[in-house]
This record gives structure tokens, sequence and C-alpha cells, in this order.
């Protein structure tokens, strides 16, 4: 009973270790604008749409930063969309205002996305909380994009104590 009688000679205590899940992130190509071609095998000029699914715990995810660097070879030119799975995630700001704020150098050599402190409300654990990052990329016509050639697209997300890689290789013929 609250503020009864404490019949106990010493408080129980019992320590506990807690593993606290981390984001995930997949990446894949799903189109190319040049029909000739198949899958990943891609030629000069072409133009490859990538997509990045983000898949977040329960909780706040803190300073969430997604990064593309792609090998010299390929430029990112912009990216398309910028979709949460449902309203049970929110970021410091809009996920439209995120986009809108997306950093891509005119070399194109990098694309990034600050999505501040990310909240997932969601507290159902058979459900999957996701962001989908869809972006351009075009293969260069430069000396190193030969025949045969594989260069690698790969990203990274970063969030407080977190940096998680992930990629996808595109080859060029």
């Amino acid at each position: 009973v609250e503020g009864g009688i404490d019949f106990t000679t010493e408080d129980p205590t019992d320590s506990a270790t807690v593993q606290i899940a981390q984001p995930s992130a997949s990446k894949t190509i799903v189109s190319t604008n040049q029909g000739f071609t198949a899958g990943a095998n891609v030629a000069v000029g072409e133009i490859v749409t990538y997509q990045s699914v983000l898949t977040l715990q329960e909780g706040i995810t803190p300073n969430f930063v997604w990064t593309d660097a792609p090998d010299a070879g390929l430029a990112i030119i912009d990216i398309i969309s910028l979709t949460p799975s449902s309203s049970d995630l929110t970021a410091t700001g809009t996920f439209a205002s995120i986009l809108a704020g997306a950093t891509i150098p005119a070399s194109g050599n990098s694309a990034s996305l600050n999505f501040g402190n990310i909240t997932n409300a969601n507290v159902d654990n058979a459900i999957d909380e996701t962001i989908t990052i869809v972006y351009r990329a075009v293969v260069l016509n430069t000396l190193g994009n030969q025949a045969g050639g594989t260069l690698t697209n790969s990203a990274v997300f970063s969030a407080q104590a977190t940096n998680q890689p992930f990629g996808d290789t595109v080859s060029y013929s």
C-alpha cells in the first residue's frame, strides 16, 4: 500500500541491460531512362533513378543526416521525393522543407538531407516506419567510364551514436 509499512530491510534492486534498435537502410535502382540497357548495366549519359528506404525505430533518432556520395563518373542530378510511411514520423522540420533544403553541389558529387531529430511515435513493433528517398544520378562521359567498368554508388546515414553505410553497384556499358 502506498505510504504503508515497509516490510523489507533493504529495497530490492536489479540491474538490466537494454539495447536500442538502430535505424537501417536499403538502396535499390528503380529505373533508368534508356530501354536498351538492363538493370544496373547502364550507358554513358544514362540517368539512373535510385530509391533509399530508411527504417526507423520507435522513439527519437537525434541529428539524423542522409548522404549519398557516388564514385567519380556518376553525378547526382536531383532528389525527386521524400516520403514518410505515416504521420507517426515527424522531423525537426516538415518533410517538404527538408526536401527543399537538400544539398547537392553543382558537381553532383554528393547529396544530403538533414532531418534534425526524427520522432517515430508508433509503438507497434510489428509495423516498420520508413522514409523513402527517390533521386537521380547521371553516368558521366569521362575517361574513367569504360565499357565493362563498375561504379559504386553508396550512401550513408548518420545519427547520434549511429553510422551505417548501405549501397548499390552500377555497371556501365
